[in-house]
C-alpha cells in the first residue's frame, strides 16, 4: 500500500485527478470534436459561475449586503446573446442599423 501511495505522489497526487478524468471522458466520448467543445463549454460555465460566486461573496464581505446585480448583468448579456444567436436574429439586426 505505500509504495502505491508513494508512486501515486510522485507523479502528481491530487493534481492527476482532472488529467485522469480528462481521458477518461475523452476514451467514453470517442469524437476529439465532441470532447474538445464540452471542455471548452464546461470551463466557460464554471468561468461565469466563479465570476459571479467571487462578486457576491466580496460585496457581501465587504458590505455585509447580498447584491445580485452583478448576476443579473451576466444574465441579461446571456438573455441577449442568446436572442440574437436562435430565433429573433432579425430583430438583433433591426436594432443595430443606424
Amino acid at each position: 500500500m505505500k509504495t502505491l501511495s508513494a508512486t501515486f505522489e510522485r507523479f502528481g497526487g491530487v493534481m492527476l485527478l482532472p488529467v485522469a478524468l480528462g481521458l477518461i471522458a475523452f476514451v467514453l466520448i470517442g469524437r476529439p470534436s465532441t470532447w474538445m467543445t464540452l471542455t471548452v463549454a464546461g470551463l466557460a460555465m464554471g468561468m461565469m459561475i466563479f465570476l459571479m460566486a467571487s462578486g457576491l461573496s466580496l460585496i457581501f464581505g465587504l458590505m455585509d449586503v447580498l447584491n445580485f446585480g452583478h448576476s443579473a448583468f451576466v444574465s441579461f448579456g446571456r438573455l441577449l446573446q442568446r436572442a440574437c444567436l436562435h430565433g429573433s436574429a432579425s430583430g438583433c439586426r433591426a436594432a443595430a442599423r443606424p
